[in-house]
């Protein structure tokens, strides 16, 4: 909004009229015909029926409301269900905890536990793998994390090399393989446990030694002859497994 106040003098100059504004005692008469209104349009927002209940899950839309007096969700909504459908942390990552105890178990019976082919997954022998290390740790004092995954992905590629050449069915994978191969080293693991207890450098310390590498032995061809469905070459199976669980075990007692 802008306007002009002049004086009731005679010799004001309409022309220029900031020229002839004095700061007197003379009486300002405001000119409403020099008043001059400049329409601004303002865009004004408000937010109405945004109601937030803090003991409460949801709470309501709330609308924007603009000069065309048309109501537009309001940017700052959040639907509360939006999460609901989400799937559970630990299936994002691939990890079913069923399955794995599943394994587990046909690892610790390698007798008549149930085995199911086609469910291999990695985040068993990984957990496995990093209990070897803890305990490892603990007990000699010494990190072996790169000895550990180091004789751990040579003895994969070798046992899949090897299975390869003595079946040819499609089950043979290297997933599998390394998945079969590091769900029994669960009695290692165990072993390396009791490490931390007693001593492994002695008479009782060799037996569950020799125990261990059995009882992986064991679990590991096992699975693999199920794989194969060859049970006649489960010998020939077994005999690289226990070199392979061996090291293992050289590993955790010296």
């Amino acid at each position: 909004m802008s306007g002009y106040w002049y004086s009731n003098n005679s010799n004001f100059d309409q022309s220029n009229p900031q020229t002839n504004f004095a700061y007197n005692n003379d009486e300002f008469v405001k000119n409403a015909e020099h008043l001059n209104f400049h329409d601004t349009v303002y865009q004004t927002t408000g937010t109405s029926d945004y109601n937030v209940n803090p003991y409460s899950s949801s709470f309501s839309v709330g609308y924007d409301y603009y000069n065309s007096g048309s109501k537009v969700p309001s940017a700052n909504y959040v639907d509360s269900n939006e999460f609901d459908d989400e799937p559970p942390l630990l299936e994002e990552l691939g990890i079913d905890v069923e399955q794995i105890v599943r394994k587990v178990v046909s690892v610790l019976d390698p007798f008549t536990s149930t085995v199911t082919i086609g469910e291999y997954d990695l985040a068993g022998p990984l957990a496995f793998c990093i209990a070897l290390t803890i305990f490892l740790l603990i007990s000699g004092g010494k990190a072996y994390f790169g000895y550990v995954y180091g004789l751990a992905v040579i003895s994969c590629t070798m046992m899949y090399v090897l299975l390869k050449l003595m079946t040819s069915t499609s089950e043979i994978t290297f997933m599998s393989v390394a998945s079969v191969l590091g769900y029994a080293l669960l009695p290692i693991v165990m072993l390396s446990g009791a490490g931390v207890v007693i001593t492994l450098q002695s008479s009782i310390g060799f037996i569950l030694a020799s125990v261990a590498v059995i009882w992986s032995s064991l679990a590991a061809s096992r699975i693999f002859v199920i794989m194969s469905a060859d049970r006649d070459q489960r010998p020939l199976i077994a005999y690289p497994c226990a070199l392979l669980y061996s090291v293992f075990v050289l590993l955790v007692i010296f």
